[in-house]
């Protein structure tokens, strides 16, 4: 894996990789070959070669996880044995719980010393205590209290913003290192309650929401029998999207609108999408943030999404996407596209190679290092756990 530069110099970006460690022992056993009468005592390392030893090693990583579902946990754990067929270290770590926590509980049970929880605390401090980097990827799981005792960088990745803001990042994110925000309409708020490095990262795409035998000559001359899909909940009590999405469906009475809560209740995406020409994204309010900004276009369906001025930072106007400002201009463009069929597959073919491109599983993670290693440059870390913490 490590005779891959490219590989190399995207997991440590901070580092001025030249040559291979393959390059760099051959020149070695080359040298000596040459030397008259070499002697171990006299062998000395590169400093170049010094250097990519010391990286040989990919990072040690706690990914940690609100365990409420058997499902989340295989979830979860497919995920970091995919990532570490790619040379990885993850660990997943999934802290036992029916639901994952908002702030005011976890803090409640946290105060309380609950005693399942501490008990994940002692655990993940004793199995991953000397994890290098922690990366808390899902609900209010971690206290800060405990996340300041970690030794290595921290992470902290969330979804749920701006609905959970107010009961989730704002209170938790700050103790962390890094900050990753799926939302880019919500950065500011993040540097606004004091997180020390903030970025964006793009919603991850999980290989197994995407059906297999998706192509762009699947794409682009293949038959599709649903008009329009989309998947989602019907009423989290966040938002109207419910009411939107109703006030579409009078419109377009043959849209196939699957989840929880609707009608005819939830169905797999990937027995969906694959059939659907159209793919409505409506969020709760603002985004892109959801998984079906990426899920989508994986599955070749043509996306119609909401908040169009954000959109450009992933895809292309117009040529990867399209975007409405309000269900009307929603429904022109639904009728159009339906109408207009060599040039909704022509967009659709460009998202999926897009995605392929810049938005997998393994390029999510990539940017997850690579925005470690920029807060690594400003700021090291200096923390060790303590041990007596919990």
């Amino acid at each position: 894996y490590y005779t891959d530069l490219t590989k190399l110099r995207t997991h440590y970006p901070n580092w001025r990789i030249e040559r291979s460690l393959d390059d760099i022992l051959e020149e070695q056993v080359e040298a000596l070959t040459d030397a008259n009468e070499p002697k171990k005592s006299q062998v000395v390392v590169p400093a170049r070669a010094a250097s990519v030893m010391r990286i040989a090693k990919p990072p040690k990583i706690a990914w940690v996880y609100p365990a409420y579902s058997q499902g989340r946990v295989d979830e979860e754990d497919s995920c970091a044995a995919r990532l570490n067929a790619q040379g990885h270290d993850i660990h997943a770590f999934g802290i036992p719980c029916d639901h994952w926590y908002l702030f005011p509980e976890l803090d409640q049970r946290y105060r309380a010393r609950d005693r399942q929880l501490m008990q994940s605390y002692e655990r993940l401090e004793r199995d991953l205590g000397d994890a290098d980097i922690l990366i808390a990827a899902g609900g209010s799981m971690l206290h800060p209290d405990f996340v300041r005792q970690f030794r290595g960088t921290t992470v902290f990745c969330s979804a749920d913003d701006p609905e959970n803001s107010a009961q989730l990042s704002q209170p938790i994110a700050p103790s962390f290192d890094v900050a990753l925000v799926i939302n880019p309409t919500c950065l500011d708020d993040y540097r606004s309650w004091g997180c020390s490095h903030v970025e964006g990262i793009f919603p991850i795409l999980r290989p197994d929401r995407v059906a297999p035998g998706i192509t762009t000559e699947s794409i682009l001359t293949g038959t599709r029998d649903l008009d329009i899909a989309l998947c989602c909940e019907r009423d989290l009590g966040l938002s109207d999207r419910a009411q939107r999405v109703e006030a579409l469906v009078r419109t377009f009475p043959q849209a196939y609108v699957r989840g929880p809560g609707w009608p005819e209740g939830p169905e797999p995406q990937t027995a969906i999408y694959p059939r659907a020409r159209i793919g409505w994204n409506l969020h709760n309010s603002t985004g892109p943030c959801n998984t079906r900004f990426m899920e989508l276009p994986a599955n070749g369906v043509f996306q119609i999404c909401d908040n169009p001025d954000q959109l450009h930072r992933y895809f292309v106007p117009g040529k990867e996407i399209v975007g409405f400002a309000s269900l009307e201009e929603c429904i022109e463009l639904t009728h159009y596209y339906l109408k207009h069929e060599d040039e909704r597959r022509e967009i659709a073919a460009a998202a999926h190679r897009r995605v392929l491109r810049d938005y997998t599983e393994e390029r999510w993670f990539e940017g997850l290092l690579a925005a470690v290693a920029r807060q690594q440059q400003k700021a090291p870390p200096a923390r060790t756990f303590a041990t007596t913490s919990v």
